[in-house]
């Protein structure tokens, strides 16, 4: 037979006033004393950029890409994806996607030069510093 508990005491109401009741700081002052404070700051809206380099990449998957079709009574088994799957695939808003189709928009990205990002779109390039360490380096290379 497993031990009876013995029930706990009665809190008096000295003890549950000490025990986490405790206000700590000022008191709240009512609505009336308060001051107003007008902290109220117009919502930003996230702007995103793209690269040149991912913009081609989503127009270049809607070009090429192929999906399975889902139609049953079609011949066809796969088709170019849409503009949602681009969307959530690529997690870019639809109507940014849908911009960048246009002729007009697709021609600037195509010939796009400069920009933000653009440093990421052309290739790195290597300056040798110093030809005749270098030099020296390959020589013991080889040898070895």
């Amino acid at each position: 037979m497993p031990p009876t508990r013995t029930p706990l005491r009665q809190l008096k109401e000295k003890d549950a006033n000490e025990r986490g009741l405790r206000h700590r700081g000022p008191q709240p002052k009512s609505l009336n004393q308060q001051k107003i404070r007008l902290m109220v700051t117009p919502k930003q809206r996230v702007e995103r950029t793209y690269t040149r380099w991912q913009k081609i990449e989503v127009l270049n998957w809607l070009e090429f890409y192929q999906v399975p079709n889902d139609m049953r009574n079609m011949t066809i088994k796969m088709r170019a994806p849409t503009l949602d799957e681009a969307s959530a695939f690529f997690k870019i808003p639809k109507s940014t996607i849908g911009r960048w189709r246009k002729p007009e928009v697709l021609q600037k990205i195509v010939q796009q030069v400069g920009g933000d990002g653009s440093h990421r779109d052309t290739p790195a390039t290597f300056m040798c510093l110093w030809p005749e360490m270098e030099l020296k380096l390959f020589e013991a290379f080889i040898v070895r």
